[in-house]
């Protein structure tokens, strides 16, 4: 689940154009939370 995280952090840091931090912490909270269940078997 870091990984996934981690990623979208990165994702978030390189994307072009201004960021809204709350939209930003609602997106990597919903990524963290749905995480789990996507693991691979």
């Amino acid at each position: 689940m870091s990984l996934v995280v981690f990623t979208a952090l990165v994702g978030l840091s390189v994307a072009p154009g201004p960021l809204n931090p709350v939209l930003a912490f609602a997106s990597i909270l919903a990524i963290a939370v749905g995480a789990p269940g996507r693991r691979a078997r």
